[in-house]
């Protein structure tokens, strides 16, 4: 995974709705913008779809945020979602 594009693509995939990648109002610090991050929807996902879906991500070495509630302290917060984004080392890779 490279960018917004190739998590969007797996997201997709996997059956989830994206629901931002680099646009939109993010927290400070947030990868979006450097199109190295996606949100995808989980309400209209079972919990056991949601659990299969995170365990690929672990698998393909996508962090993910569950920010199914809102995180403590975060300013910026849209509804439930998951947070993916791919980690710097992997960006870098082939």
């Amino acid at each position: 995974m490279k960018n917004w594009r190739d998590l969007k693509a797996f997201a997709e995939a996997e059956g989830f709705f994206v629901t931002s990648t680099t646009g939109g109002n993010h927290n400070v610090g947030s990868k979006h913008a450097k199109g190295l991050a996606i949100d995808v929807r989980t309400r209209d996902q079972s919990n056991e779809a949601i659990e299969l879906f995170l365990l690929k991500c672990e698998l393909l070495g996508i962090r993910v945020r569950d920010e199914r509630k809102r995180p403590n302290g975060q300013k910026v917060w849209s509804g439930s979602h998951l947070h993916l984004e791919i980690r710097q080392s992997f960006a870098h890779e082939n």
